[in-house]
């Protein structure tokens, strides 16, 4: 029988810029890092290279974390 499957390859939240009311909702801490919110998607692809073009720190990627929840609320 015949079906359809879908696969989702693709960050349907990039770039990672929640509304200024949400932005402090998931912070730990002031954040001086390379991570920016309007350039979230670039920094990602550029991280996804073969070697990578972009190396995130512990603390980056606890700031991506924080913007992808932010932005998900």
């Amino acid at each position: 029988e015949r079906f359809f499957t879908y696969i989702q390859t693709i960050d349907p939240h990039v770039p990672y810029d929640p509304p200024d009311p949400f932005l402090a909702l998931y912070k730990k801490g002031e954040y001086t890092g390379q991570v920016s919110p309007r350039n979230t998607a670039e920094q990602l692809a550029q991280a996804k290279h073969s070697p990578p073009k972009i190396n995130f720190s512990a603390a980056d990627k606890q700031q991506l974390k924080d913007l992808y929840a932010e932005a998900a609320t």
